[in-house]
This record gives C-alpha cells, sequence and structure tokens, in this order.
C-alpha cells in the first residue's frame, strides 16, 4: 500500500535549552529557556496566527515563567500566549517564514533543604498552534498543530563530609593540636542525603594521603565501608536511597605529623565524592566535598589554635 506524508500547515517545534528530544532531563535549581520555532508549511500565507505553550505539573514554579517577543503568560491556566496584537509577525505569515519565540522559566525549589518532598519531578509542556488560511473556494479555514515535550528533574543528591575529634562516635585520643611525632586520632563523618528521586548504586569514596593510617573502626554496625590498601581508598557502598532519605556512616583515621607538617593544616583525607544513579531520569547524580583538613570547623568544641601541627 502506498502512504502520503504531508507536513502540517503550520509547523511548531519545542527546543528547551537548546535541546531537541522528547525528554529533556535538568539539574534541580536550574533555568529553562524554552525556544518556540514556528513555520508556514502552507503554499499560500496565513493570519491571525495564535501559538500558545501550556505547562503543567507541580514542580513549576509558576512565579518565574517570563516571557519574551510579545508574549503574555495567562497564569489562571499556566498558558503563554502569541498572538498578533503583541508579536506583528503573526498577523501575516507568508510561505515558508518560520520564526522563534521564546521564554524562561524554572522549577520550584526541590533540594534536600526543603521540607516538601516532591517525588519524580517533571514538566510538561504542550504547544498549539492554529492561523487562518483562505482555501481553494476563497473561504478562510482555520489550520491547526501540536507538539510536546516533557522535562524530568533530577534529585539533589548531596554530601557533607566532617572532621571530628572531641564529638562523634567515637573516643579519640593524642595530643592538639597535633605534634611532630605523636599520633592523634580524628573521626570522619560523612551524610549522604536525597530529595526528590530514587538513588540506585550509591556510594562515597576518598583518599587517605600517605602520611594518614586506617584504623578499620566504623559506625554504625552494617554500613558497608571498606578500605583499598593498594590505593588507599575508602569506600562506603550505601546502595539505594529513597526519595526523603538521608544516610550517614563514620570512620577512624589517625595522624602521624612529620617535621614537614610543622605550621601546616594537613589533609586528614583527600576530596570526597558522592555518586549514584537517578532511578526516575536515568542519569548519574552526586556531589562532592573538599578535602577534610586539621581545622575541625564541624567540631563544636575545637579551638582554632588546634588545627596547625607544633613541634
Amino acid at each position: 500500500e502506498t502512504f502520503t506524508m504531508t507536513k502540517p500547515f503550520i509547523g511548531v517545534d519545542l527546543i528547551l535549552n537548546g535541546q531537541n528530544t522528547p525528554e529533556y532531563v535538568m539539574a534541580a535549581g536550574k533555568t529553562v529557556r524554552v525556544d518556540v520555532a514556528w513555520k508556514n508549511n502552507n503554499p499560500t500565507k496565513i493570519y491571525d496566527a495564535v501559538i500558545e505553550v501550556t505547562l503543567k505539573g507541580e514542580a513549576l514554579n509558576r512565579s518565574s515563567v517570563y516571557t519574551s517577543g510579545g508574549g503574555y503568560y495567562r497564569s489562571i491556566d499556566d498558558t503563554v500566549v502569541w498572538q498578533k496584537e503583541g508579536s506583528l509577525e503573526l498577523a501575516e505569515i507568508e510561505p515558508g517564514a518560520k520564526g522563534i519565540l521564546s521564554f524562561n522559566f524554572s522549577p520550584v525549589t526541590l533540594g534536600v533543604d526543603v521540607d516538601r518532598v516532591i517525588k519524580n519531578p517533571q514538566i510538561v509542556l504542550e504547544v498549539r498552534a492554529h492561523a487562518k488560511r483562505t482555501s481553494d473556494a476563497n473561504v478562510p479555514e482555520e489550520v491547526s498543530s501540536f507538539a510536546t515535550r516533557k522535562i524530568k528533574i533530577e534529585t539533589d543528591l548531596r554530601l557533607s563530609a566532617r572532621g571530628l575529634y572531641y564529638s562523634g562516635p567515637f573516643k579519640n585520643k593524642g595530643p592538639l593540636p597535633p605534634r611532630v611525632e605523636q599520633e592523634t586520632t580524628y573521626t570522619v563523618v560523612w551524610t549522604a542525603r536525597n530529595a526528590s528521586n530514587s538513588v540506585s548504586g550509591a556510594s562515597v569514596r576518598t583518599t587517605l594521603p600517605v602520611y594518614i593510617k586506617w584504623l578499620g573502626v566504623t559506625s554504625p554496625q552494617g554500613e558497608d565501608i571498606s578500605y583499598d590498601t593498594q590505593n588507599s581508598e575508602v569506600v562506603w557502598n550505601i546502595g539505594r536511597m529513597p526519595a526523603g532519605g538521608t544516610r550517614e556512616a563514620a570512620f577512624q583515621i589517625s595522624f602521624l605529623p612529620s617535621l614537614s607538617h610543622v605550621g601546616q593544616y594537613p589533609d586528614l583525607v583527600q576530596e570526597n565524592i558522592l555518586s549514584g544513579s537517578d532511578d526516575f531520569t536515568k542519569t548519574p547524580v552526586g556531589s562532592k566535598q573538599p578535602a577534610i583538613r586539621t581545622v575541625l570547623r564541624s567540631d563544636p568544641k575545637f579551638v582554632q589554635g588546634e588545627g596547625a601541627v607544633v613541634q
């Protein structure tokens, strides 16, 4: 059988932050630029065109919608509208003529610090275009077109990394400030927090400097924390984290300062990296925290002068 494929008389398309895909994945807290591309595919003029984009989804920040090019945000039904009164190019469109209309918006705040959890947040955009044309019988008739796009928002998977001496699950020992050729033990606490989408395969890792010793003491029991002696790497295998979930783990290390450390604030652990896979968006997510040094700002009993190595 033979089929004839024809273009819509007025073509419309949605481009999100420069990407033209059926589904667009974005990080939480970012802004979306929407470009509405239109074209007259009709062999004759069309006129009185109206283009409307409706936004749907509870993740939409309705106060953030900003239009340009004569557009109007009709908040009662969350629709951005362009018509000839504000966009003169839509009054009469020549065959093959095309253009772009734009607006911006942002999702609501979806981070781990927000009390309300919106699970699997997404925003759906529906664009409709209609215009008039003159038929072969010289009678005006309506032409229209429709397109849709979906925006999925990644979860905020966040890590905090703290160095402690006085507080935490372990009792530490040794001098503070750390003293050359005398051992001082410290506690490292990792807290992983997840916002809106469940995460699989979550893990945290860091590397110990050559002068730091792994003591093999971890908390709480049952957490999968391991140490690779060959790479001096500490790995916490968290696994799956549900939306809104929080996990915490700690381990103990010791520091034996050398003369070369005098007057310095050496690293206890190097960069801390949390990673995982967002089950909703199917994208990698995570966060990083810088190296933890002997200046223990997270410990409420720590005194500023206790950080630098002394002889």
